[in-house]
């Protein structure tokens, strides 16, 4: 039983470690900033821990190569909702993250992150 249970923690460790060791390769990551209305923003993608600062009118696309995206950015003044997509995949319909601000003067914040082990995607 003891050798059972070892062997089964021995197992976990390598699974662990090895999810740990292996980093995805960064890939094309694209985020859309759309609005029904134009409205301002301003705030930052992180890429892979690198700070891109970014600001505009809606609509607006940012394309960078990633194996993890942070995204922050705030509405302006304007009255609507601003709203994130990011496909990690340029050419596919499915989106890796969906957040939105809640009007004039919020945030919009999530992340996503490739991983060979597990994908991690969601809001803060």
């Amino acid at each position: 039983m003891k050798i059972l249970l070892c062997s089964a923690a021995t197992l976990a460790a390598l699974l662990v470690s090895g999810c740990q060791t292996n980093r995805t390769a960064p890939r094309e990551i694209v985020v859309s900033v759309t609005s029904a209305t134009p409205v301002s923003f301003t705030g930052h993608l992180q890429a892979d821990g690198k700070d891109q600062p970014v600001s505009g009118m809606t609509p607006a696309e940012f394309k960078v190569m990633a194996s993890r995206l942070d995204c922050d950015l705030r509405q302006g003044p304007e009255n609507g909702t601003l709203t994130i997509e990011v496909k990690t995949d340029s050419n596919s319909e499915h989106f890796a993250l969906v957040t939105a601000s809640t009007g004039p003067n919020t945030d919009a914040r999530g992340e996503v992150a490739l991983n060979p082990c597990f994908s991690l995607n969601g809001w803060f």
